[in-house]
Parts: C-alpha cells; structure tokens; sequence
C-alpha cells in the first residue's frame, strides 16, 4: 500500500541563470533568477520523494558548477572596540553636521557571499546645525541635539573583498542597511525617533586570524532619513583605540 509522504521544503538559492530544465510527471524545475520559499510537498511514495532529491542535488551541483562557488555555510567574525565618527547630513532646508562615539561593533559575514550583519549596544550622537529666525534674517542661530541609541543594527554586502599587503589588510566595497532606534537623553525616551541610512560604503579591515578581523576605517554615503526627513548623507569613521594608539604615538614621536 502505498504511503503519501509530506515534505517542508525551505530554499535560499541565488541562481543566475540555470540552462537545464528537469522534468518528469509530477514536477518541472524551470530556469529562474532566485527563490526564497516555503512549502509542502505531497508525493505518493518514496521513490517519488528520493526521485525529488536526486533532481534537487543534481539541481545544487549545476549552481555550484556554474557560480564557481561552495554552498558550505562558513562564517566569520569581525568586530572592533568602537568607532569615532564624523558625518554631514544634507537636508532640503539645512544641514546637519554629526560626530558619534560606537562602542563594541560586532558582527559575523558569511564567507561565500560575503553578506554580514553588525550589532552595536550602544552609540553616543551629537548634531549641530544652524537656523534662522525668519528668512530676511541674517544672524544663524546655532543648535546642538545630543542622543544615545541603544538600537544599532547594519546589513550589508561587500560585493568587493580584496586582500592587501599579504592577506594582512582586507578592501571592502559593497552595500549597505542601517537602522539606529532606542534613542534616550538621560532618562527620556523617544520613541518617534529613528535613523534608517542605505548606500554604498568602503572600508579597510585587519585580520587577525582565518576566522576573525578587525574593522579598522570606514567610509559611507548614501540616502538617510532622519525621523521622516530625507538627506543625502556622507560620513567616515575610525576604530577609536586605533586613533588613541596614533595619537599616543606622535606624541612619544615628538618628544
């Protein structure tokens, strides 16, 4: 007697564009660009369900075969003790000119398509912008605004990982997701506040080991909107004990 076997079935596949098509009277695998899915499937017996796996794994081999790649998930660790950041934010009717203060990024990227996700339990914001009274006024009255997020979360992809100086440094250019929420000043909370930033960054980061590296500097530019507001925004940060390590330095240098 035969037996109905029921399958969940999760993909992820990021197919570029697969030649084969697989066919037999139950399914039909055609070409396409990515899936991302799940669900259930109903087969009437187990040869049919053996049958669908030897075409899924002769499905996986034909990805791998043609992307060069292997599926293995493999991740890394990158982290740093902290970064001091200096951005401008381009609004329609000002300009916002931003410093912050990161402490411990840490984050793990997957080897073969070198998507990452960062964590940041705390950030520490300043902005200082200018406004006038009214528009026949001269006289920029200055404002400050101080922050601290508790929030911070970044995805990106470096579509671009090179090594440099023997494997020492690593180059990475790609995409990228923030979102910074939680913010407080002192005991206050506010919870309309937020910051989602989305462009394109580069950095310079130092591996320590096979599987850990250390995020070193970075720059970013992109779009941003601020609690609503949309600006065009450019900034740049540094590992703070790096900067402290530089300064102490020059400072023995000099002496």
């Amino acid at each position: 007697m035969k037996r109905k076997i029921s399958v969940l079935v999760c993909s992820f596949l990021l197919l570029f564009v697969c030649e084969n098509t697989y066919a037999d009277e139950n399914f039909v695998s055609k070409r396409n660009f990515g899936d991302l899915g799940f669900g259930t499937n109903v087969f009437q017996d187990r040869d049919d369900y053996e049958r669908y796996l030897s075409l899924l794994n002769i499905g996986i081999e034909h990805v791998n075969t043609r992307m060069g790649i292997e599926l293995t998930p493999y991740f890394v660790f990158k982290w740093n003790f902290g970064d001091l950041g200096l951005g401008i934010n381009v609004f329609q009717d000002r300009d916002d000119y931003e410093t912050y203060l990161s402490l411990l990024n840490i984050g793990i990227e997957h080897v073969n398509t070198r998507i990452g996700i960062e964590l940041t339990p705390y950030k520490e914001w300043a902005w200082q912008y200018f406004t006038k009274e009214n528009k026949y006024d001269i006289n920029e009255i200055k404002h400050e605004k101080k922050r601290q997020s508790y929030l911070n979360l970044n995805i990106y992809w470096n579509v671009l990982d090179i090594d440099l100086f023997g494997s020492i440094c690593r180059f990475y250019l790609g995409p990228f997701n923030k979102f910074n929420y939680l913010f407080f000043s002192g005991d206050k909370f506010f919870e309309n506040e937020f910051i989602y930033t989305a462009g394109v960054r580069l950095g310079l980061g130092l591996q320590i080991t096979e599987k850990i590296y250390f995020n070193l500097i970075g720059m970013e530019m992109g779009y941003r909107n601020s609690c609503g507001r949309s600006a065009f925004y450019i900034g740049g940060q540094v590992d703070f004990v790096f900067c402290i390590l530089v300064w102490i330095g020059s400072a023995v240098k000099s002496q």
